[in-house]
């Protein structure tokens, strides 16, 4: 069994089914503890009461250890006790608290709320704000998702040049998913022009080389380690848009795979636009990790 555990970020509604399944399901194929982690803030308004196993307690550590049972108990129902469990109500505030407790962890699991555009517009989104900042890997979990067991890991590769790490990782998931591993790559300018710009030779002999440098980055991992070598791997090379393009491939996948952007400033973005267009958008799971 592994040593670190996965994490579960529970909140106070428990609307967390979808990251709940996912996350047990990880569990149990990793070998590996689970821990539900809820974040309270006692300094805060004191929240609702919740029905459960400390009711006579009106505190927010006691209401934060309900949620905490609850989301326990529907855990439990679905492991069957194969997987060692661990609750952790923690003060403090959200996104930061979080974020700590994912240093702690082997990978932390959160649920992304279907909320309209115009609110998302106005709000930052917690998964997206943990997973631009964790020094693990995040699993961003879709509301509505369910599982489908596609076997399919699709991975988004930006620069070759630097995709080693991001590509191990997606080999070691689809390798212990069983699963075919599909690699994106889009040849696209940072301007966003290419469509008017880039004449359709020049865009075809810049895909064939990048199909060239992705098949040989990818063999070069592959033959370096037997476990990878029954995965089956399809490379997706195209002049398109990387976001739709993702978008689209993630429509037909169990999970897919991005790496975390390296900001040209201190105080840019760690996602960069396509990753978090895919965490607010994908119909599946999304991991983000750091690719290097």
């Amino acid at each position: 069994m592994n040593t670190k555990p996965l994490a579960l970020a529970v909140p106070h509604d428990n609307r967390v089914e979808s990251a709940l399944a996912f996350a047990a399901n990880e569990a149990e194929r990793r070998r590996a503890p689970l821990r539900l982690v809820h974040v309270f803030d006692a300094a805060g308004p004191e929240p609702e009461p919740v029905q459960g196993f400390i009711p006579e307690l009106p505190s927010a550590y006691a209401s934060g250890t309900n949620v905490l049972w609850r989301a326990r108990e529907a855990v439990a129902g679905l492991v069957k006790g194969e997987v060692e469990l661990d609750c952790r109500p923690l003060e403090g505030s959200l996104r930061e608290t979080l974020v700590d407790a994912a240093g702690g962890a082997s990978l932390m699991v959160l649920q992304r709320r279907d909320h309209g555009r115009v609110r998302r517009l106005v709000t930052q989104s917690t998964s997206s704000g943990v997973a631009a900042r964790a020094s693990t890997a995040v699993v961003v979990v879709p509301e509505a998702w369910h599982a489908h067991d596609r076997k399919v890991v699709t991975v988004g590769v930006d620069e070759i040049t630097r995709g080693k790490g991001l590509l191990t990782i997606a080999l070691d998931e689809a390798a212990s998913r069983g699963a075919l591993l599909r690699v994106v790559h889009a040849i696209w300018s940072v301007a966003g022009l290419d469509d008017v710009l880039v004449e359709q030779a020049t865009a075809r002999r810049r895909v064939a080389q990048a199909m060239r440098d992705l098949d040989h980055a990818v063999q070069a991992i592959v033959t370096s380690d037997p476990s990878y070598r029954d995965v089956k791997v399809d490379l997706d090379v195209r002049h398109e848009r990387p976001g739709e393009m993702l978008l689209s491939a993630a429509e037909d996948s169990d999970l897919v795979i991005v790496g975390r952007h390296d900001p040209l400033l201190p105080i840019g973005s760690h996602l960069g636009p396509v990753c978090g267009g895919l965490l607010r958008e994908s119909p599946v799971p999304v991991m983000v990790v750091d690719p290097r």
